[in-house]
Formats: C-alpha cells, sequence, structure tokens
C-alpha cells in the first residue's frame, strides 16, 4: 500500500494514524508527492514502532517519505528505509 499527497495543503502538522499490520512482512509506503504549502508537514504514528513512536516530514521538498514492514514477532512496524523523515 502506498500513501501520497499525505498532507492537507495548510501550514500545521498534518496527523497520519497507522494500525498494526495484519500479516508478517506487511509494508506500507508513505511519499510526500504533492505540496500544497511548503510550510506543511506530517506525522505518521503507528500503533506500534520498533525504535520510536513517530516519524515526521516536511512536505517540501517532494519525495520525502519512508517505508515500513510489520514484524510479527518484534509485534510493531519497522522502518526499512526513510528520506528525510525525523523518527522520534
Amino acid at each position: 500500500v502506498c500513501f501520497s499527497d499525505l498532507t492537507n495543503g495548510d501550514t500545521d502538522e498534518d496527523a497520519v494514524t497507522l494500525a498494526d499490520g495484519d500479516e508478517d512482512g506487511q509494508i506500507k509506503k508513505f511519499i510526500v508527492s504533492v505540496v500544497g504549502n511548503a510550510a506543511d508537514s506530517v506525522k505518521i504514528t503507528p500503533a506500534k514502532m520498533i525504535g520510536g513512536t513517530q516519524i515526521t516530514f516536511a512536505a517540501n521538498p517532494l519525495g520525502k517519505g519512508c517505508e515500513m514492514i510489520w514484524d510479527e514477532a518484534a509485534d510493531g512496524w519497522v522502518v526499512c528505509a526513510n528520506n528525510g523523515g525525523t523518527i522520534a
């Protein structure tokens, strides 16, 4: 599954939540593909994340994003690729 156009075009931080995965190895990709406002940002908060609790991206420039994989044994999402995100 790929999510693009993550921001709503205003200047606040937009929130995206991510439920637990359905099966081991499930992949989610998040990509900023349109910049409605250069001051916008997006925060992705998975229900369970290994190595952090959220990942935040500025909306500008285009192409920022991440890929996460559900690890059933660890019981959480693992960021396996990150382009410009801040993991906290």
